[in-house]
């Protein structure tokens, strides 16, 4: 049972990760130059953070900074990512 409820969370982490590059992916962005490599930089972070988390089950914290669209306006967010896998 318990190894469900980690395959569930994996499962669900992944997704959430895709739904999260979708968002940010900076081919969505090549019209604004810093937003695209704002999302590059912050986007190559959250991807070494993901490989770790996966892979290892620990990771350690990051800080990210992306562009996203929110009503045809670009606005930036920040978000910090701490954890370590179930």
């Amino acid at each position: 049972m318990e190894q469900t409820a980690k395959e569930d969370a994996v499962k669900n982490d992944k997704q959430l990760y895709r739904e999260v590059v979708r968002q940010v992916h900076p081919d969505r962005f090549l019209a604004d130059a810093h937003a695209c490599e704002r999302n590059t930089a912050s986007l190559q972070v959250l991807n070494a953070y993901a490989d770790e988390l996966f892979n290892s089950g620990i990771c350690k914290p990051a800080a990210l900074r992306f562009f996203v669209r929110r009503n045809n306006k670009l606005k930036e967010i920040m978000e910090r990512v701490v954890g370590k896998h179930l």
